[in-house]
């Protein structure tokens, strides 16, 4: 099935909801007696929805415990993400680390940008708030570029105080970061991160944005769905399209349209919880070579 335990994620609608550390896999497609109540012929059975059952480890319980960025890697999330001049192309690309989870732009002209806008008052709680006046926030993302492109990071505080970091980017992947030493913060006002193109480029590789307290850009997180809206879909019945994969080139990964059912989630400490639930299937899962 899929090879690398530490790798694997579960997406809903594309979105990532867990970055897995382990993760328990059963599959089962249900034969239902479909024999006419009145027929005389022997018993038959037919196919009938398949379903997962899965447990992991390494869920996030709130995404925002670090990572402030929501979606951090769905560029196209219009609730989290404005564009300006700027399209994805369909197909996901290799990222740094060679997992197919990056997002590639079109051509890039002047002015063309990505942006995040984290408002205090939903984003942050009043600890983080403080701890961000104090400390500043570094926002960091991996580019590449197939020609060299000029491209500017920055961060804009409810003060309109802004740090800047203009980059040349290359055809190598390559982490870059803009770091704000202090910022002003209020629930009336916005925090923006964004990244802008300052001359006419090529197209843009994308991955992994991330925006953090402090001067320096550690470990990414990914952030996606979070555990709330699993509660809500439970409630309302929503259907996702599930995929289960390690984004590994070669490999298979597992996809369908699945209800969330028997939800739970036990946070002991921190952001690692287990986390678990049933997806049932509304029709055959398909697998594919990524």
């Amino acid at each position: 099935m899929i090879q690398n335990g530490n790798l694997i994620r579960l997406l809903l609608d594309g979105k990532i909801i867990s970055k897995l550390t382990t993760l328990d896999v059963s599959y089962e497609r249900e034969m239902l007696d479909s024999t006419d109540k009145y027929s005389n012929e022997f018993k038959t059975v037919q196919p009938a929805n398949k379903s997962f059952s899965i447990s992991a480890e390494g869920f996030y319980v709130n995404p925002s415990d670090k990572n402030f960025i929501s979606f951090s890697e769905y560029y196209n999330d219009a609730t989290y993400w404005t564009l300006s001049g700027v399209t994805f192309q369909t197909a996901s690309v290799a990222d740094p680390f060679s997992f197919i989870r990056a997002q590639r732009t079109s051509s890039l002209a002047s002015g063309d940008y990505i942006q995040s806008v984290l408002i205090p008052a939903v984003n942050f709680d009043n600890t983080e708030k403080t701890s961000l006046e104090a400390n500043g926030c570094t926002f960091s993302v991996w580019l590449r570029s197939p020609v060299n492109t000029n491209i500017t990071l920055s961060i804009t505080d409810a003060a309109t105080n802004t740090a800047t970091n203009a980059i040349v980017v290359n055809s190598t992947w390559t982490r870059y970061s803009v770091s704000m030493t202090g910022a002003t913060l209020t629930n009336a006002t916005v925090l923006t991160c964004k990244i802008e193109c300052t001359t006419t480029g090529g197209e843009i590789d994308v991955f992994g944005t991330q925006l953090e307290i402090g001067q320096t850009a550690t470990t990414y997180e990914p952030t996606g769905i979070r555990f709330m809206n699993l509660f809500n879909a439970v409630d309302n019945g929503t259907k996702y399209n599930a995929i289960i994969t390690d984004e590994t080139t070669g490999h298979v990964e597992y996809a369908g349209d699945v209800y969330v059912s028997n939800l739970s989630l036990t946070a002991p400490q921190g952001q690692l919880a287990t986390f678990s639930c049933e997806l049932t299937g509304t029709g055959s899962v398909t697998p594919t070579t990524i």
